[in-house]
């Protein structure tokens, strides 16, 4: 990644609207992200959603968020909203889930929360 001019970068803040979401709302998460470097660089941002299987092992679903153009040293806010709804080809179980912010292919953080039926 770095060739392709991504550089590093810092979570400097990662929250999550609740702890608690129902099944059918959904939960909002804001991150800040530094970059640490002096240079201008390209940023891809990724959300990931660990869902509960019913092993109670977790399925990671990688969702693309955005790309970004750093210069150097820039801080950048940003918000996004994830629903819990009935799809086909999931099936969401009443249990501990968890959102990761992954910049650059890297995981900055991980935030644990319970999903109730």
């Amino acid at each position: 990644m770095k060739a392709l001019g991504f550089g590093p970068l810092s979570l400097d803040r990662f929250t999550l609207d609740r702890t608690t979401v129902r099944f059918g709302d959904a939960i909002r998460f804001a991150v800040a992200l530094h970059a640490t470097s002096d240079n201008p660089q390209n940023i891809v941002v990724d959300y990931i959603v660990h869902h509960q299987k019913t092993n109670g092992s977790t399925s990671p679903k990688v969702f693309k968020w955005k790309s970004l153009r750093f210069d150097g040293r820039e801080t950048v806010a940003l918000e996004k909203s994830h629903a819990f709804r009935p799809i086909t080809t999931r099936t969401y179980y009443d249990s501990e889930h968890a959102i990761e912010i992954q910049a650059n292919g890297e995981s900055l953080g991980k935030i644990a929360f319970t999903l109730k039926m």
